[in-house]
Formats: C-alpha cells, sequence, structure tokens
C-alpha cells in the first residue's frame, strides 16, 4: 500500500484451491510484524489485502474487507528513557548520558543516528556518549531499545537533539 504500513505481504494461491473467477477465496498470505515495534504496543490490526491480477478478460483488483488482528506478546516495557544534560544541542566534548529505566534482564542499546551506544544493566541501563571531532546530527531523536533474546523488542523515541562535532576552519 505505498509503502504506508509496517506490514510486508504476499499473496499466494493456496495449493490444489480452485479461485471462481473475480473471488477472494482459496487465497492465503502472510504478514511480517518489524523485529522492533513503538513501547507498549499491545495490537497489530489490518485489513484486507487488495488482489491485483490479470485474466482473459484484463486487469482486475479485489478487495478484501476482512479486518484482522493479533495480539503482541513478549514486548519488553520500556518504563522511561531520560537523556542528561537535558539540552537541544550538544557540542565537540559534550558528555551525553542516557538511562533506560524497563524489563529487567534485556539487551538495551540508544541509537543516535548512525551511532549505537551499548547500555549495560538489568532494570536500570545507562551509558554515556562523547561528542567526537566530526559528529553532526540535526534534529535526531535518541531512540532507546530493549531487546529479546531473539533479537525482538521494544523502542522509545527521546527528544530531537543536535549534535555538532564539526571543528570550525
Amino acid at each position: 500500500n505505498g509503502s504506508t504500513s509496517p506490514f510486508v505481504t504476499g499473496v499466494v494461491p493456496t495449493p490444489g484451491g480452485n479461485q471462481a473467477p473475480r473471488q477472494m477465496a482459496n487465497f492465503k498470505y502472510s504478514v511480517k510484524v518489524p523485529d522492533f515495534l513503538p513501547n507498549g504496543v499491545t495490537q497489530l490490526s489490518w485489513a484486507g489485502p487488495s488482489l491485483n491480477f490479470t485474466d482473459t478478460n484484463g486487469s482486475h483488483t479485489n478487495t478484501n474487507v476482512e479486518v484482522n488482528t493479533i495480539a503482541i506478546q513478549n514486548l519488553p516495557n520500556i518504563q522511561s528513557f531520560t537523556i542528561s544534560p537535558t539540552q537541544s544541542r550538544y557540542k565537540l566534548g559534550d558528555v551525553i548520558n542516557f538511562t533506560i529505566v524497563g524489563a529487567p534482564g534485556k539487551a538495551a542499546k540508544v541509537e543516535i543516528g548512525t551511532t549505537v551506544v551499548p547500555m549495560p544493566g538489568n532494570g536500570t541501563y545507562t551509558g554515556s556518549y562523547t561528542v567526537g571531532s566530526g559528529d553532526s546530527f540535526v534534529n535526531v531523536a535518541p531512540r532507546a531499545f530493549l531487546v529479546n533474546t531473539n533479537n525482538t523488542g521494544a523502542y522509545l523515541d527521546g527528544s530531537a537533539i543536535t549534535i555538532d562535532g564539526i571543528i570550525p576552519p
């Protein structure tokens, strides 16, 4: 649907099934749920899919209006994500401290753009990042992750910050 959905779907005829002309029957599809979901998600719902096909009568689209819902289980809870010192702009040499409070026994990390900050701990996870020479991120929201053992989990975005580690000429 124009890449606006977190789902990747594919419609495949059921082996041995008979498809009546222009009918939404005897088809199955799968839904790929992203490995990481926003903190607090309890269910996902969707309608469809639309089936586009071509036969001897031309091109056709049949829309299935069935609504589907799945419950999300085992998503680790992030109770809080703090950044200190609290400011919107950091410069070369500044130390940014992160704290994630959430489900114990998980792996934790913070991503700032393409930079990953490991967050050791068990229920309270802490880590820091020192702005280095050449670091440059404008209005990027640091994202806190709690990760299950199967490399899935939850994330929570912090407030957008700017990091300017560029040394003037």
